[in-house]
């Protein structure tokens, strides 16, 4: 299993495979739209969350969490 983290800019330019990619932004935030991940062959997990003052909830945790042990 491989936790990259990075903003979404600095993704366009990987060049590695990814299994998947989970978003905190809220949705105007987000640059790459969910289509373009699939296209690339990678899952995308949106969890939106408000600005930096606030953390996903328990359930979104939980979410996020499965999402990872479910791509590896």
């Amino acid at each position: 299993m491989q936790l990259i983290i990075l903003n979404e800019r600095n993704l366009l330019s990987l060049h590695v495979e990814l299994d998947g990619i989970s978003t905190l932004n809220e949705p105007y935030k987000t640059l790459v739209p969910t289509s373009l991940y699939h296209c690339h062959g990678s899952n995308h997990l949106v969890i939106p969350t408000r600005d930096y003052c606030f953390a996903p909830s328990l359930s979104d945790t939980c979410c996020a969490v499965d999402f990872i042990h479910d791509d590896t």
